[in-house]
């Protein structure tokens, strides 16, 4: 999780978020407005440009299965704080964050920052670009906004514990991230821990 996720057709787009297991197949999340057609990192082949989504389009999730006909494996950790492997760190829980906890993220164009929750579980409309706007719900608000546009999907956590999944932000006010709950609940997936 925590990786960069671009279009198999070459734009530069998206955050993978943490792992997960859906129906049996280990894989990678991301928020559901990034397009479907992505790759892991530069590499074509290692995750399905077929993603699962729920059935519900107000939440922002979708899972992209690993091919591990490929040899590929997928594991619990995380792109925390810096972009070599010495800042990934392992999940060791999954849970909600309370209202007024400190939460950080990791997005590929922001890299890591931190803030605290300040709404909880609401529903907001977000700007996706191109004239294009969608109502998202399941939403966590931060006091700042700690994020860029590319950190869409990435990771939102405190120490080792998932919190959610970059949705969005108004611009220099507050940043929005989908509840780590939202994922077993309307994507029948389960985040990867140890």
């Amino acid at each position: 999780g925590g990786r960069d996720l671009n279009e198999v057709s070459g734009g530069r787009i998206c955050t993978a978020g943490f792992t997960a297991s859906r129906y049996g197949n280990r894989g990678v999340l991301t928020a559901r407005h990034c397009p479907d057609d992505l790759k892991y990192g530069p590499t074509s082949g290692i995750i399905s440009t077929n993603p699962g989504v729920s059935p519900n389009d107000t939440i922002d999730f979708q899972f992209h299965r690993t091919l591990t006909e490929n040899g590929h494996s997928t594991n619990a950790q995380f792109r925390a704080t810096s972009r070599d492997a010495s800042g990934d760190r392992t999940v060791l829980a999954v849970g909600n964050a309370p209202m007024g906890s400190v939460v950080c993220h990791w997005g590929r164009t922001t890299t890591y920052d931190c803030s605290t929750v300040a709404d909880t579980d609401t529903c907001q409309t977000l700007y996706l670009g191109n004239g294009v706007s969608h109502r998202y719900c399941g939403l966590d608000v931060t006091e700042d906004d700690v994020s860029e546009p590319g950190d869409s999907g990435g990771p939102w956590f405190y120490g080792a514990t998932a919190r959610g999944g970059h949705s969005g932000a108004w611009d220099g006010v507050e940043s929005y991230f989908t509840r780590i709950g939202r994922v077993a609940v309307h994507l029948d997936a389960t985040v990867l821990q140890n």
